[in-house]
């Protein structure tokens, strides 16, 4: 009876269809399905699946694709595998990529059930592929199962040999977009008391600006040592990621090939890794290919490979591996991917490894050379080409280590020490910094006094030369090179800038080949030191001109040294000053006249104290350095470091990594004053460290008007290095005129008081010196005219006088001009007489007037100084009288 009725029913499904009614003829398929017959029934089910999708208004695919399910079930129970295997592939078409995890992952375990008990173990592995991927939803015991399945056929397709390769494994997932390649030499080993040059590893993350910032020191650097720039200039490259990995890999023999790796494992079970290490192709000189996929392969004699024992990866969790290849003849290398053995944990007491690779997504990495996407394309396993060059040199540097904690102007001295650990000599040793302010190499830096080089710095070339110079320095190799298995010592000296904070000075170490023709031709290193940085001794400084210079004009330098260490900090801070030191080609420093009275110039936490120098006028051709020293004690021999240092400071030179102008438009330098301490500070622990520097200060003098609009004395500035300095304005007429005005300079040198009878003589005539200072730079002709009516309103500096306005009533007599012709920066002395009728006070200044021209402007101009000179005369008859009641 049940054949009648199929029979019916298929005649019945026939005539609906012909009449496009499919839904109908489906449901009648359907309804002739039981338990008696599988393989009819699995018939039957097929047959109402493609009912559905045929329907002619809306094809119902769900419904297709769910009843070829239930028809391949139906079919395997039957016995009928491949008929099974058929409908769930058809299916699988229709729930792939949906969103239907369980449904999709249903379906590729049965497809790899079934292919498996076909024996196309292929198709089982990859259908059991599909359930280890990162958006399974499975229990961890749903995926432990998946997870076991996949090993087992992976383990009987190896065991069955139908494959020549190894198999290429799915876990763990090998991110190809985040592989790093480091080529170079491999850092020192870790000594006690020495710190190794950082270089570039795998944990640098430089941003663009720092990238930048090396990039412009290696071209300045490769211009100094070269002579010139090639014509295309590149960077020399040694760390390889996605954003430059289409730039050619060059690699050294004997020096390793390291690759970063990112595994990530996609289930909530734990993996186990054993025997990771680096799938590679090598092509030596001679034409031999050689690849270590084979473990028969003689592959040690070509490259030394790194293995990885174990690795545990936790469930949905991520690791980053670190693998190496040593390569030891030239050739080229093609690195694949890598290869490793997972372990088949299920539960029981024997562990089976199962062994695959996995390779290199050339396309993720972003290598996107033509020939090798379309190699690609038709043979995964092209890798990537690294070009293996002869030996070269290789320096290692070790520099001592310090403490990062330094306070503002302290100066430490660093022993850097390098070693060629290559098998070929090696020569041309240069550093560069972009803080030359802050690292000084004077020790191997010709020191050679030169005559100051004036040049205009608007011009590119100029510019770009200069700061070369500032930038770079040579280190002088013994015998010219530094042969394999020497070293090389030399020392530096760092000095914290004046502002406390977090610092970052760094180092950049060029050194050749002494074979020109080698590829590369050079190498370098990077070094960085992070300090932390706190504050000390703060200067300020007033300059004023000496009213009493005779032969030679001096200076008088007011400094206000303050210790700006806060009392309430952990750590209290002592600092002593020890010399004071004057860099200049105008001045000399002039040794302290109550140095045996000063016993100790130390300043605690929030004190300062206060020191007058003295300088004279000193001309040279060049920069010549004074110092003397504030204490009684031995004081430390001159440091070429502490020069040096005040040296980078004072010279026209330019940071192209700081655009900021730091001369003014009316000021002139003149020279460095700075002040050599030492600092004993205790933190909270009661640890006591001892440091030492310097705090720099410029020497400027200005011209300036009062409020009321009156010129000032124009020789006093009060200089603060911790305010920003000011932007050059460009000089206007006005400005020009002014400092024609301003190029000469007067002192009165008188006794304060005399005494004279005035009843024998009516008149009191008193001799007067005046020192005149010619401040131009040209020969100048001075005109002294004693008959002049200056009526300027007082000055704003005044001594106490008793009287508001000091007299005027006197006469000079004698000459009534002077012409004096002076030579540039250097000082006359003329003698003039005064004749007062009275006893009082008088200013003597208040009545000359002094004209100057020269070359610059043939006419006279009348010099806008005012000098300070007051006499006060005294009778002999009233001496018992105050001087209040005289005047």
């Amino acid at each position: 009876m049940a054949q009648f009725a199929t029979r019916a029913t298929l005649l019945s499904s026939e005539c609906l269809k012909s009449r496009t009614l499919h839904g109908e003829a489906a449901h009648q398929l359907i309804r002739m399905t039981s338990e008696e017959s599988d393989l009819r029934s699995a018939l039957l089910l097929e047959q109402a699946a493609y009912c559905f999708l045929n329907c002619v208004r809306s094809p119902m695919v769900r419904k297709y694709a769910f009843h070829m399910v239930l028809a391949g079930h139906r079919f395997s129970k039957a016995a009928q595998k491949k008929h099974a295997l058929r409908c769930y592939k058809q299916a699988l078409e229709v729930y792939q990529n949906k969103g239907w995890s369980f449904a999709e992952d249903h379906v590729h375990y049965t497809i790899g059930k079934l292919s498996l008990g076909l024996n196309l173990l292929e198709q089982a592995a990859d259908s059991f592929s599909k359930l280890l991927t990162i958006q399974s939803k499975q229990s961890v015991e749903q995926q432990t199962l998946f997870l076991k399945e996949y090993l087992s056929t992976q383990r009987i397709l190896l065991e069955s040999g139908c494959s020549q390769e190894s198999p290429t494994l799915s876990l763990p997932l090998l991110l190809s977009e985040a592989i790093k390649i480091l080529v170079g030499p491999t850092p020192p080993l870790s000594i006690p008391g020495k710190v190794r040059a950082l270089g570039i590893s795998f944990a640098t993350c430089d941003d663009a600006e720092t990238r930048q910032k090396w990039s412009k020191l290696e071209e300045m650097i490769v211009q100094e040592a070269q002579g010139s720039l090639p014509l295309i200039f590149k960077p020399v490259i040694t760390l390889y990621t996605k954003d430059n990995i289409n730039s050619n890999l060059i690699a050294i023999v004997n020096e390793p090939i390291q690759v970063s790796l990112k595994l990530h494992n996609p289930l909530s079970v734990t993996l186990t890794l054993k025997d990771i290490y680096l799938l590679w192709k090598f092509k030596s000189e001679n034409g031999n290919v050689i690849t270590n996929e084979k473990s028969d392969s003689d592959s040690d004699s070509f490259l030394k490979t790194s293995i990885i024992k174990s690795l545990v990866l936790p469930s949905n969790n991520s690791q980053e591996i670190v693998l190496f290849v040593t390569p030891l003849i030239v050739g080229e290398l093609s690195l694949k991917g890598i290869y490793y053995n997972i372990l088949d944990l299920d539960g029981s007491e024997d562990v089976t490894a199962v062994s695959g690779k996995q390779l290199f997504d050339l396309k993720k990495l972003g290598y996107m050379k033509k020939e090798a996407v379309q190699d690609t394309s038709t043979d995964p396993s092209i890798g990537l080409p690294i070009s293996i060059m002869p030996p070269a040199p290789c320096l290692q540097v070790n520099f001592e280590d310090i403490n990062i904690d330094m306070l503002c102007n302290e100066i430490k001295s660093v022993t850097m020490e390098m070693r060629n650990v290559g098998s070929v000599p090696l020569h041309k040793v240069f550093l560069a910094t972009s803080t030359p302010h802050l690292l000084s190499s004077c020790e191997f830096r010709e020191t050679t006094q030169k005559v100051r080089e004036v040049v205009d710095l608007e011009v590119p070339a100029v510019k770009e030369r200069i700061a070369r110079k500032n930038h770079v320095t040579q280190v002088a190799l013994p015998n010219g090179c530094l042969e394999p298995g020497h070293s090389y010592s030399v020392n530096i000296w760092i000095k914290a800038p004046n502002v406390k904070g977090p610092i970052c000075i760094d180092l950049l170490i060029y050194y050749e080949n002494c074979n020109s023709t080698s590829v590369p031709r050079y190498r370098l290193i990077r070094h960085i030191w992070i300090l932390k940085i706190y504050e000390s001794l703060k200067i300020q400084l007033g300059v004023t001109e000496s009213c009493k210079s005779e032969d030679v004009k001096e200076l008088l330098f007011e400094v206000k040294a303050t210790n700006m260490n806060k009392v309430y900090l952990n750590t209290l801070s002592e600092i002593t000053l020890l010399k004071a030191g004057l860099l200049s080609s105008c001045w000399k420093l002039k040794s302290l006249e109550n140095l045996r009275d000063i016993q100790s110039l130390t300043v605690n936490s929030e004190q300062s104290t206060y020191l007058l120098l003295r300088g004279e006028r000193r001309i040279t051709k060049y920069d010549k350095y004074y110092e003397i020293p504030l204490v009684n004690e031995t004081s430390t021999t001159k440091n070429l470091a502490y020069v040096d240092f005040a040296k980078g400071i004072e010279q026209s030179k330019i940071n192209i990594f700081d655009d900021t102008v730091i001369t003014k438009n009316k000021s002139v330098r003149e020279g460095m004053l700075f002040f050599q301490w030492k600092a004993r500070v205790i933190d909270n622990f009661k640890n006591e460290k001892i440091g030492s520097g310097q705090t720099v200060v410029p020497i400027e003098r200005i011209r300036y008007n009062d409020e009321n609009g009156q010129d000032g004395d124009g020789t006093i500035v009060l200089y603060d290095p911790n305010q920003p300095s000011e932007v050059q304005v460009p000089k206007t007429e006005k400005d020009s005129m002014e400092e024609l005005r301003t190029q000469v300079s007067m002192g009165i040198i008188n006794s304060p008081y005399v005494d004279h009878n005035f009843e024998e003589s009516e008149v009191c005539i008193i001799p007067v010196k005046i020192s005149i200072h010619n401040d131009s730079h040209v020969e100048s002709v001075i005109t002294v005219n004693t008959a002049g009516t200056n009526s300027a309103s007082p000055l704003p500096l005044r001594p106490n006088l008793f009287c508001p306005y000091p007299s005027k009533d006197y006469r000079w007599v004698g000459f009534s001009g002077t012409v004096k012709t002076i030579p540039p920066l250097s000082s006359e002395v003329i003698m003039l007489n005064v004749a007062v009728s009275s006893p009082g006070v008088y200013d003597l200044g208040g009545r000359l007037e002094v004209w100057c021209q020269n070359n610059l402007h043939p006419e006279p101009v009348l010099q806008d100084l005012q000098a300070l000179g007051f006499l006060t005369v005294r009778s002999i008859n009233q001496q018992n009288v105050t001087l209040s009641d005289v005047l």
